[in-house]
C-alpha cells in the first residue's frame, strides 16, 4: 500500500495548520516532537519506506493506524521564508485520497464538490488539531480537500474575502480580532 503509485493519486485531503512566524523554529519542532511520537503513527519515513532521523524536513512519510486501518500520509513541514518577517511556519498532514477510498472501501468522487473523509479519520485530525493547539496556540487550521496555502489567518481581516472551498477555518479566541465580522461565519473556535 505504502509503495503502491496507483493509490498515490487524486490529490490531498489535508489538515493544514498555519503555525507561526516562520522565524519560530522551536514551536513546529514541538507539534513534530508530540505528532511522530503518537502510538499510532509510524515513520518517518523516506520515500522507500526506510526510517529516517526524527528531524524536521520538508516532505516525511508516514502511516497512521486508525482502528486497524494502515493509512500511509505525508507530513509537510513549510517555512516560508520570503520575506522572513512576514512569512508563517505550516504544518501540514495530507492523505492520497485514492487511498483513503480503496481503504475505507468508499466510491471514487469529486472531493473538489464533496469532501467524503471517513468518520474516523476525520475525527481523530480533529482531536489531533486541538492536541497540537493546546501544546501552543496556533494561527490558522484547516481541514479539506487540497486546501493547503489557500488561506492565511491575515485572509480573514479582508472584507472582500471569499471562502471559495466552504472550508471551516479553525481558530482560537485569542485570534478573533483578527476575523473581520463579516467572515466570522467561516470561523469555528477551538477554545470556547
Amino acid at each position: 500500500m505504502f509503495k503502491n503509485q496507483d493509490l498515490r493519486t487524486g490529490g490531498f485531503f489535508e489538515l493544514c495548520i498555519q503555525v507561526s512566524e516562520s522565524s519560530k523554529n522551536d514551536i513546529v519542532q514541538k507539534y513534530f516532537d508530540f505528532f511522530w511520537n503518537q502510538p499510532n503513527v509510524e515513520g518517518p519515513f523516506d520515500n522507500d519506506l526506510k526510517p529516517i532521523n526524527k528531524i524536521i524536513d520538508y516532505r516525511l512519510e508516514g502511516i497512521l493506524n486508525i482502528e486497524n486501518v494502515k493509512i500511509p500520509f505525508i507530513n509537510f513541514n513549510i517555512k516560508e521564508e520570503n520575506p522572513i518577517e512576514t512569512g508563517s511556519y505550516w504544518f501540514d498532514i495530507s492523505f492520497y485520497i485514492t487511498t483513503i477510498e480503496k481503504l475505507f472501501q468508499i466510491e471514487p468522487q469529486n472531493w473538489d464538490e464533496k469532501s467524503n473523509c471517513p468518520k474516523e479519520l476525520l475525527e481523530y485530525l480533529l482531536q489531533l488539531m486541538k492536541k497540537l493547539y493546546e501544546i501552543h496556540p496556533f494561527k490558522l487550521a484547516l481541514l479539506d480537500f487540497e486546501i493547503s496555502g489557500e488561506y492565511r489567518i491575515e485572509d480573514l481581516k479582508n472584507l472582500d474575502f471569499v471562502n471559495w472551498s466552504n472550508s471551516i477555518l479553525y481558530i482560537g479566541k485569542e485570534n478573533l480580532d483578527k476575523v473581520n465580522e463579516e467572515n466570522l461565519k467561516y470561523v469555528k473556535i477551538l477554545n470556547e
